[in-house]
């Protein structure tokens, strides 16, 4: 879920950020656990080195796999280790879909689903549900614009957004892994119409 026009000075929502933080840090060292019975010999301050004070996650355990010579991009490291069916995988602490929005909707941002086709790929009519209960709960906006969408399941995404009134929104999901054929920041997105639609829902002023 992705929340726009976030207030950050909300002490709640900070207590709620610094709990999944413990959570990721605790996952992180698990994962690191775990490469090392597998024989891979990476240490929890290389990773703390190569986050620089942001939030361990497993793109920054990707990297130190990759400086140690045990494969060559991010992608190898997920796919081989990292990924969901990995042997290095932990779950991660999460929010149900219906969570995260009543925790955006508290601290006074816009709800929007992110990724809404990893949820639900084949059945169009269960994902439809799925969006039409966010919706009811107070999310405002759709990712129907990402770079790994086709064009038939944007215009599918779009679709949806349009009968449910939500904001179709998107982005690149850019995250410098060196995947070839990467989406780069400008390559994919949601038009400016998208922008206003969000600034005036929020009644934040246009920009200059």
């Amino acid at each position: 879920m992705l929340g726009y026009f976030i207030d950050m000075e909300d002490t709640g929502f900070q207590d709620i950020l610094r709990e999944f933080r413990a959570g990721r840090e605790d996952r992180g060292r698990k994962m690191v656990e775990r490469l090392d019975g597998l024989g891979m010999d990476i240490t929890w301050e290389e990773v703390e080195r190569i986050a620089d004070g942001a939030a361990v996650g497993r793109p920054h355990i990707a990297q130190a796999l990759i400086e140690r010579g045990y494969v060559s991009v991010w992608q190898e490291a997920f796919d081989k280790y990292l990924g969901r069916t990995g042997p290095a995988y932990v779950e991660r602490t999460r929010l149900e879909p219906e969570e995260a929005v009543r925790v955006l909707l508290d601290n006074g941002a816009l709800p929007v689903m992110a990724h809404p086709l990893y949820y639900e790929r084949e059945d169009t009519r269960k994902l439809k549900d799925l969006v039409t209960s966010l919706k009811e709960a107070g999310m405002v906006g759709l990712e129907v614009h990402y770079g790994e969408f086709s064009e038939s399941e944007i215009d599918m995404l779009a679709n949806i957004a349009a009968e449910l009134d939500l904001i179709p929104c998107g982005g690149s999901d850019y995250h410098a892994s060196g995947k070839p054929g990467e989406i780069i920041p400008g390559e994919a997105g949601p038009p400016m119409s998208t922008i206003e639609a969000l600034r005036e829902m929020k009644g934040v002023a246009r920009a200059l």
